[in-house]
């Protein structure tokens, strides 16, 4: 609903900016900038009244666990027994030097990530899955030691954002969620992980924000917990960029799982993210084939392992499971005493009432809106009309919008036809007008039926291939030539040979300042073909002749000033 609401605030703007008068009730856009008003009316009490439903839901479902929701924007962390601060956990534990222990964002903290090759926020863009000038700037600072980039503005404040409203996230996780999710749960404060190369130095380090436990020794953890504050939307999907770094932090705590919570300042979102040891040992294997050797060498390209990964990282970021959306919290003193409250059978049954009516209005106010009917109509084949004679009817109709897929209108012309048939109206061929055109060039598949469409679909392919590759695609052809000869009269004659001395010479776009770089017009009239298939040779003598294959890489080495994109792409066009 937000994002449906920030488009039709756009569109009321910009009809506005349009209308040209300083009254846009008197402007010719008044009636849709009207229309826009009611619908953004509509949409606000609909969100008003998923607030409430949400929040009434979450009571309930708490009262069920035994648990106190705050029904409060303000949680006070401080009163609150099952909130754990690093001050609290160290006093109790036994090993008081455990890395975990360490408050995140202190001196020995920093000592300790100053010291790792890469870390769990680092891992992501450190093995090249954010480019290439990403992995090299990192292994500048990790091994040549070079300076850290400076980051803008804009991502400084970003970074300021999440760091401060980080705790705001933690009194909704607490005050929100476990009671909803997670009852019987504590959540803790944690500093990080530490895991050493073979030499004994620390290569990865891992600082989770904290973790979900049922007591306060760190044997009892079950959940790690990772939180991000955007500055813009709550994430509705796991973004792809953060999976290394939850992976990471649940191989640290060695746990099953971990809550990724997306925080602003109305609503929150929860994702549970399963562990994948494959796909996290895969990352990190790149990591230390990359930093952890004997003379680390800056890569200059990046390996098909890393593409490989990212086409992982993209799947498994799917699968996320995703819980839903709370009422946002911040840290303060409460000023709504929550207790436990006691819910009967009837305000459930009218609380799931008012669920179904609200779906229902989000239905219509998202639904798209009809812009033209479709009607099939069975008439003759001379699509006759009288006044007086009933010579054609209507047999289905719909209502569509702005735009229908072409595999969805076969269903339905296929669904009408086999109706009539089973009617036993026959119907011996379709007519349409142009938009539904593909019903009949291409097939369920997508296929194209017609050689037009055919030439079509390899043009649009062609047209969308750099000139780099198109040249490079026949610089390949014919490495290794070859001539089928045929012996005739005591003499042998070429009958097949798919190889060319010059590469055939292309109208020039632009001057040449080079007068070595001109082409050459000594052509071959042997045929060109693409591979090394010939003709049926039981008969005949395949022959590879190196003496005539004359270095063709060397005169070639000019081709990219000769062709203009237009030129190779036709050339490629004809060849497929």
């Amino acid at each position: 609903m937000d994002k449906l609401k920030t488009k039709k605030e756009y569109a009321k703007d910009k009809l506005i900016e349009r209308s040209g008068t300083e009254n846009w009730r008197s402007g010719k856009y008044c009636y849709a900038i009207s229309s826009i008003i009611g619908l953004l009316y509509d949409i606000n009490k609909v969100k008003g009244k998923c607030e409430t439903i949400i929040r009434d839901i979450c009571k309930i479902i708490s009262a069920i666990n035994g648990c106190k929701y705050i029904d409060d924007i303000m949680v006070d962390l401080n009163s609150l027994e099952a909130y754990k601060s690093l001050e609290t956990l160290t006093d109790l534990a036994t090993e008081k030097d455990d890395p975990r222990l360490i408050k995140q964002r202190s001196t020995a903290w920093f000592d300790i990530r100053s010291k790792a090759k890469v870390t769990g926020s680092t891992l992501y863009h450190s093995i090249g899955q954010d480019g290439l000038k990403n992995l090299k700037e990192h292994f500048e600072q990790v091994i040549c030691g070079a300076p850290e980039k400076q980051f803008s503005e804009k991502v400084k404040d970003a970074m300021k954002h999440g760091v401060e409203n980080e705790i705001n996230a933690v009194a909704t996780l607490f005050g929100k969620v476990i009671p909803v999710l997670f009852p019987g749960m504590i959540f803790c404060e944690e500093g990080c992980v530490i895991s050493s190369d073979d030499s004994g130095n620390t290569f990865c380090v891992v600082s989770p924000d904290g973790s979900l436990r049922q007591d306060t020794s760190l044997l009892s953890t079950r959940m790690a917990v990772e939180i991000k504050c955007p500055t813009t939307d709550i994430h509705f999907q796991l973004p792809p960029r953060y999976l290394l770094q939850c992976l990471s932090q649940i191989e640290a705590l060695n746990v099953n799982s971990l809550i990724y919570l997306s925080w602003t300042e109305t609503l929150t979102s929860i994702f549970k993210v399963e562990r994948n040891i494959n796909l996290y040992n895969n990352a990190m294997e790149i990591a230390r084939s990359i930093y952890d050797t004997s003379n680390p060498k800056r890569p200059n390209t990046l390996c098909s392992s890393v593409k490989t990964l990212k086409d992982e990282i993209e799947r498994a970021s799917k699968d996320a499971c995703f819980f839903g959306c709370f009422p946002s919290a911040k840290v303060g003193k409460a000023t709504v005493r929550s207790a436990f409250e006691v819910h009967t059978v009837h305000e459930i049954s009218v609380l799931l009432n008012s669920l179904v009516d609200l779906h229902s209005q989000i239905h219509e106010i998202k639904r798209e809106k009809a812009t033209e009917a479709v009607v099939f109509i069975c008439a003759d084949l001379n699509r006759s009309w009288n006044k007086n004679l009933s010579l054609s009817s209507p047999v289905a109709w719909f209502t569509k919008g702005y735009s229908l897929e072409t595999k969805k209108m076969r269903e339905i012309a296929e669904e009408v036809h086999n109706r009539c048939h089973e009617s036993g109206i026959h119907i011996p061929c379709q007519s349409f007008d142009g938009q539904l055109h593909n019903l009949v060039v291409r097939d369920s598949e997508n296929n194209p039926l017609t050689t037009l469409q055919l030439q079509k679909d390899a043009w649009r392919e062609v047209e969308q291939t750099k000139k780099t590759e198109v040249v490079s695609k026949f610089r390949g052809m014919n490495k290794k030539p070859k001539w089928i000869y045929h012996n005739e009269n005591g003499s042998k004659v070429v009958v097949v040979s798919n190889y060319i001395r010059n590469f055939p010479p292309l109208k020039r776009n632009k001057i040449l300042t080079s007068e070595k770089a001109t082409p050459s017009n000594n052509l071959s009239d042997r045929e060109i073909t693409q591979g090394d298939e010939c003709a049926d040779n039981n008969t005949e003598d395949i022959v590879n002749d190196p003496e005539q294959d004359f270095g063709r890489d060397k005169e070639d080495s000019h081709l990219d000033e000769h062709i203009s994109n237009e030129d190779a792409k036709c050339l490629l066009a004809m060849l497929k």
